[in-house]
């Protein structure tokens, strides 16, 4: 009686997103100079406690030596064969541990924080889209993306005039009105419960994508896009919308075609005669028993559901659900890579190591059709989807290896029975291992990753900053062409214009302590001879483009880096660089918002000749001229 009243109870607490997302800052904040990556605490923890499954199988057989393991795989499944697999595992696992994990919100933080991606990528300005109405729409920039033509969600987007944002569950619209907004519309996007998690603009249609933790009445996680007609300003009306159990973990829109993630755990409450209580629903509905992908020896009953859905008429095209999980999420124009990590237990001479271990998923994306094309495994564990690109049909993918240590005869672990490496591989298009670099940095761990072409680099830290730049234009010999020592590490890295590379991230000591913010431009004109070209410390202690890369602008034909940070005493101001060869980096601006308050989920956006803050409260204009601070208004 006393469990069930403790569970009502949590079920109904719905913590406030701004709150938690400051909270987590401020931990972030305050650890210095020891760096928490939340992706990695999540996923190792994770493992520890779900020992994610290693092998999968495709809608599509791939042959058997294109996976790494000994699991059995099957194939035609039904939903019998499923529920077998499924209640034979939860009568052999500690299921009741699984379970209080997953509603003490764990599961909510793989959902929410490891989709906190903190690296690199951008996409270049592009014209605002025609919706088809007199809008006089200009050029603008965009959200910042990874891979261009692969759109990703956010709380901030714009189509050339408009800007939509998110305040409260409220989608709220303003004309832009060349740099003296007007406020359209605020509508109500959610109910109890819910939250909205980003947006998708795409010509007369808006997808928005909320997530629920209470559905149809009961505990049930659940991720909703609703697709809007915005071509009415204030008049939008829903014409969609399509329901996906799980926790959100990612998603992305290419043409007129988003792709929703979510990650799905079964409870202990199966029935054979209900399919919905041991596979994912979309729409209430189960998964068809031919687009689901298992293995016999699973090690969690967890599955990734990847569902496509069509912009224009707000229709599902297809659905995919893959028994295993998912955390990092890498996507071009054509394919999808996910991975998830487990830990791998060996003995030998007395002593038993641990040693993570990624396995990755290659899913095909064509016209909205999701097919299973191949499985790789790789040691260690990537930061974030930049540590994955896809050129000329391999994958390349920077991982940092925990190893781990201990006696036979007793648990106990000591600082010294722990150490980490980092190592590059490269896999082809059936994800066999073609080429790698291991034994990387010993002691360090991966902060930063960016591929460019034939040419990656990424950034290890302990005490100084390693910078690597890799050639990989032999994808099965990669070498390091040079290794870059300074102090600090870099947290983000952008190409700026020819044989230029910037970076954001932290200054330290040569001790290791982390003393603020800096901003760092590098030469690798000759990748074998990179130098750091300039230096400019900003007087901040924290930014939110240390975690996301939506956070920051970096737009090398208007000379902006833009990025908005707090400082110890929770003081908030937007600071705006430029950058010229002679001189190094210059200051802009560095302008006060409406108030102090920490800013967390603000964006930074230009539209013709007017720079924009956008936050849930407030949209600030500036000159992009002159960053004169022009007009604010608040919702």
């Amino acid at each position: 009686m006393f469990e069930e009243k403790y569970r009502t109870d949590n079920q109904s607490i719905v913590p406030d997103e701004q709150a938690k997302r400051y909270i987590k800052a401020k931990i972030i904040q305050n650890s210095q100079p020891k760096r928490i990556n939340f992706n990695a605490i999540i996923a190792i923890a994770l493992s520890l406690v779900l020992a994610l499954g290693v092998t999968l199988i495709a809608k599509k057989p791939v042959p058997i030596n294109q996976y790494v393991g000994e699991s059995t795989l099957m194939e035609n499944l039904t939903y019998d064969t499923i529920y077998n697999s499924i209640n034979k595992y939860m009568q052999k696992q500690s299921y009741d541990s699984f379970i209080d994990i997953m509603d003490d919100g764990f599961a909510y933080l793989i959902g929410g924080l490891a989709r906190d991606e903190a690296a690199t990528g951008t996409a270049e300005p592009s014209a605002g889209q025609d919706n088809g109405t007199v809008n006089l729409k200009g050029e603008s920039s965009t959200t910042n993306n990874q891979v261009q033509g692969v759109d990703e969600a956010d709380l901030v987007k714009n189509d050339g005039r408009y800007i939509y944002s998110i305040k409260d569950g409220f989608l709220v619209v303003t004309d832009s009105n060349n740099g003296n907004p007007k406020l359209v519309t605020k509508k109500s996007l959610t109910t109890g419960g819910e939250t909205v998690t980003g947006l998708y603009v795409n010509g007369n249609r808006l997808a928005v994508i909320i997530e629920s933790y209470r559905f149809s009445g009961s505990y049930a996680p659940n991720v909703k896009i609703a697709v809007l007609d915005i071509t009415d300003k204030e008049n939008i009306k829903v014409i969609k919308e399509i329901n996906q159990n799980g926790y959100y973990n990612s998603s992305r829109m290419i043409g007129d075609t988003v792709y929703l993630l979510s990650n799905h755990y079964v409870r202990d409450n199966i029935d054979r005669d209900k399919a919905e209580t041991y596979v994912p629903c979309v729409d209430n509905a189960a998964i068809r028993e031919t687009d689901i992908c298992v293995i016999e020896d699973f090690e969690s009953p967890s599955y990734l559901v990847v569902s496509s859905v069509d912009m224009e008429k707000g229709e599902i095209i297809d659905n995919t659900a893959i028994l295993g999980g998912a955390q990092n999420v890498y996507c071009n124009n054509e394919n999808l890579f996910y991975t998830f990590t487990k830990n791998e237990k060996s003995e030998a001479g007395g002593k038993v190591e641990y040693k993570n271990e990624t396995t990755i998923v290659k899913l095909s994306l064509k016209n909205g059709i999701i097919k299973t094309e191949a499985t790789g495994k790789v040691m260690g564990m990537p930061l974030n989807q930049f540590s994955m690109d896809e050129y000329q049909n391999n994958l390349r993918i920077v991982t940092t290896v925990d190893i781990t240590t201990h006696s036979k005869s007793s648990s106990f672990v000591s600082s010294a029975d722990s150490t980490t490496k980092n190592a590059l591989y490269v896999l082809d298009k059936d994800l066999k291992q073609i080429g790698q670099i291991e034994d990387l940095a010993k002691g360090e761990r991966v902060y930063s990753v960016r591929f460019s072409g034939e040419v990656g680099y990424f950034v290890t830290f302990k005490q100084v900053d390693p910078l690597f730049t890799v050639d990989l234009k032999d994808p099965a010999d990669p070498k390091i062409l040079s290794e870059l020592k300074i102090p600090g590490f870099s947290e983000y890295l952008h190409p700026y214009g020819e044989g230029r590379l910037f970076g954001f991230g932290k200054s330290a000591t040569e001790q290791g302590a982390v003393t603020g913010l800096k901003i760092s431009m590098f030469d690798v004109s000759n990748p074998a001879d990179v130098s750091e070209l300039h230096l400019s410390s900003v007087p901040a202690d924290w930014s939110e483009a240390s975690e996301t890369h939506k956070a920051i602008m970096v737009d090398a034909k208007k000379n902006i880096i833009a990025f908005i940070a707090t400082d110890d005493v929770a003081k908030t101001r937007l600071f705006v660089y430029g950058y010229s060869e002679g001189n190094g980096f210059f200051k802009k601006a560095e302008a006060k918002l409406t108030n102090d308050s920490f800013y967390y989920g603000a964006r930074l956006l230009w539209i013709n000749d007017y720079f924009y803050v956008v936050t849930k409260d407030s949209i600030v204009t500036f000159s992009l001229d002159t960053f004169e601070k022009l007009n604010t208004i608040e919702f």
